[in-house]
């Protein structure tokens, strides 16, 4: 006589390892055999790991992407205006050049004048002052 089974071993038959054995081929497919209540909360337990390990890993993925297209688009920008600045420099190079020679020159001029100054304080200090009237001062000797 065949021993009674439960209406749990009925509706599950298999146990995974007698799932195993009654499809030994590896092509069978073992996920649409009935399993045992425990082996279907373990399984559905890794699927849920294995799907949250997956949208992490996704997360992590599209973030990482993101901030490396975002780097790419600074760096980018940086370089432009790197060189929109070269541009600016080179554009105002040109027109400074004609007022750093007058700057050039009116410093010259200040210096030559600066030494006409001292060269008159100078004269000025070895002046002596000829004896006689006031009035006769014009004549040299």
């Amino acid at each position: 006589a065949m021993p009674s089974r439960t209406r749990h071993e009925v509706k599950y038959p298999y146990t995974p390892l007698q799932a195993m054995l009654v499809a030994p081929n590896p092509a069978c497919d073992l996920d649409n055999l009935m399993l045992h209540p425990k082996e279907e909360v373990r399984r559905s337990r890794e699927e849920a790991r294995t799907i949250s390990r997956r949208s992490v890993d996704d997360e992590n993925r599209m973030l990482l992407e993101g901030l490396e297209n975002e780097r790419q688009a600074v760096e980018t920008k940086e370089f432009e205006l790197g060189k929109e600045l070269q541009d600016f420099d080179a554009l105002w190079k040109s027109r400074r050049q004609p007022l750093e020679s007058e700057i050039a020159a009116c410093h010259a001029r200040k210096q030559e004048l600066d030494q006409q100054i001292e060269a008159a304080k100078l004269a000025e200090q070895n002046y002596e002052v000829p004896p006689g009237p006031m009035c006769l001062r014009w004549v040299d000797s």
